[in-house]
């Protein structure tokens, strides 16, 4: 499978996932970037760009959410907020308070969850509702 985003050549860029690796390869004008579905904690979007936070430290490529998740595993990865994507493995802590519910990931940041998506992460981490 393969996604590009519009562009000259020169901003072009491609999301392709190798399942045989277990990677995915983002393209960035004359280089690529190779990122391992295991070592992703969680992803941001970022108008055309994606800030991926990962075991070894922050990668900012370029891409849509709606493609990084169309990409990795369904099972192992969850949207959280229209901006947001977690691996359910680097999730510490489910939080709820009444300025709203969030999860604790395993590198500490501390990530809203969406009023709209609350439903599905609930069924998910099998949150029971009160």
């Amino acid at each position: 499978m393969e996604y590009s985003t519009q562009g000259s050549d020169r901003t072009k860029s491609t999301l392709q996932h190798r399942p045989e690796e277990e990677a995915l390869s983002f393209r960035e004008g004359g280089r690529v970037v190779s990122l391992r579905v295991a070592d992703i904690l969680w992803a941001e979007s970022r108008g055309n760009y994606l800030r991926v936070h990962m075991r070894d430290g922050l990668r900012t490529v370029r891409g849509t959410m709606t493609a990084l998740q169309g990409q990795l595993p369904a099972q192992g990865f969850l949207r959280i907020h229209r901006t947001m994507l977690v691996n359910v493995q680097q999730i510490r802590e489910y939080r709820t308070s009444d300025s709203g519910n969030s999860v604790l990931m395993a590198d500490g940041e501390e990530l809203s969850v969406s009023r709209r998506l609350r439903g599905p992460v609930h069924a998910v981490l099998g949150v029971r509702h009160s």
